[in-house]
């Protein structure tokens, strides 16, 4: 095994000791190309890890409203029923989450607005027809 302090011994194997300082020097370049890939690597994937984060914790609450919803109901959704085709736009991580600061992501709050008029929706919907069923209230 060749140790740092081997390198001066090698010069003159390698072209002299000029030589050994330039294979050096290009050495450190490159690690030091390497570090900051890495760097900007590692920050970009902590930065999609978070966004990644944001989405699970709102699907994961919204799954929850819904569920509980189902659950709470008298009836089971019809799931054969294939509701129309929604064209959704085209959308960017942007118009989705928004930086909240810190490394931390959070979904845009018209979009969770949008959620939660979709849930609040949904639950009347069941109301009513909890109302129709039962002659009554809920």
């Amino acid at each position: 095994m060749v140790m740092a302090g081997d390198a001066t011994d090698a010069g003159p194997l390698l072209g002299g000791e000029d030589a050994v300082a330039s294979y050096a020097a290009a050495i450190a370049q490159q690690r030091g190309r390497l570090r900051a890939a890495w760097l900007s690597s590692s920050r970009d994937t902590e930065r999609i890890r978070a966004q990644i984060r944001a989405v699970d914790a709102t699907r994961s609450r919204r799954q929850a409203e819904l569920d509980a919803l189902i659950r709470d109901s008298t009836f089971k959704p019809d799931v054969s029923h294939v509701p129309r085709k929604r064209v959704l736009p085209a959308a960017t991580i942007d118009d989705w989450l928004q930086h909240t600061g810190n490394g931390d992501w959070a979904v845009n709050p018209t979009i969770e607005e949008k959620f939660d008029l979709n849930a609040r929706s949904a639950r009347n919907m069941f109301e009513q027809y909890r109302k129709k069923a039962f002659g009554g209230g809920a």
